[in-house]
């Protein structure tokens, strides 16, 4: 499984993290023990804070029931011109939370980089590109540009095929320029089923983008800043997606120290 699946579809539910006493602390450990217990001076009679707990929302299971068997051809070959059509079987139906969470004990933001017993070891684009198949050379994925509610709903309608009805009611059901899993997945059967290939498709790659690479602590939607990038099917596959999951994985990692 890739792993961006792993960290950014987990989260601990407290801005801290116990660690486990005893073995050697590095330099770093040890000041951020340091400076937890100088936070906690003073407040001996203060209630004792809950302890940390580690939620994990995969999608694995979901997007394997979610891949359709077979593709129409001309769908077939925009997602593998894309570099996303591998992002079909990397997810796995169930995670080790206890591995997770020895993992994000490890973590520091400080470096970006796990703190092992024998040293410290990193992800990098060439890992990004053995776990997950996509490409790691390209434009990056950078839309710079504010997405509206309004755009939202607009870009729905103009590049899913939806009417104006549907996507205002989703819009207004999210609250945000976003668009929910489970509302791409009924877009792209409709449209698929009414022969409408394009709409179909960005629908598609909509959907593998929220539920791997570029998930998020929602764990239910899709920011709809994305979708402009697949205006165009024959051109997507210009882009360097590898680099869009390590940044995501980096953006959501360092949050939790």
């Amino acid at each position: 499984m890739g792993f961006p699946v792993l960290v950014v579809t987990s989260r601990i539910t407290q801005p801290w993290v116990v660690r486990r006493r005893g073995g050697a602390i590095d330099g770093m450990r040890q000041r951020g023990r340091q400076r937890r217990e100088a936070d906690g001076e003073g407040q001996q009679g203060a209630e004792r804070r809950p302890k940390p707990t580690l939620k994990v929302a995969a999608h694995g299971s979901k997007l394997i029931g979610w891949v359709p068997a077979m593709l129409p051809r001309q769908m077939n070959d925009w997602l593998v011109a894309s570099g996303l059509s591998s992002l079909q079987y990397t997810s796995l139906a169930r995670v080790d939370t206890h591995l997770l969470f020895v993992f994000v004990e490890r973590w520091h933001p400080e470096t970006s980089s796990f703190h092992m017993s024998f040293g410290e070891m990193t992800i990098t684009l060439d890992d990004v590109s053995c776990l997950l198949h996509v490409p790691i050379m390209g434009e990056l994925v950078d839309p710079d540009f504010v997405v509206t509610d309004y755009d939202a709903i607009h870009n729905a309608v103009e590049l899913f095929g939806v009417s104006l009805s549907e996507a205002s009611e989703e819009a207004s059901s999210v609250r945000g320029p976003y668009y929910k899993l489970d509302w791409l997945k009924q877009v792209f059967e409709q449209q698929r089923a009414a022969n409408n290939f394009t709409g179909a498709m960005r629908a598609y790659m909509m959907l593998l983008l929220g539920c791997t690479i570029l998930a998020d602590k929602t764990f239910t939607l899709v920011e709809a800043k994305y979708l402009p990038l697949f205006r165009d099917l024959d051109t997507c596959g210009r882009y360097c997606w590898g680099a869009a999951a390590l940044v995501t994985y980096l953006v959501f990692s360092n949050e939790y120290e």
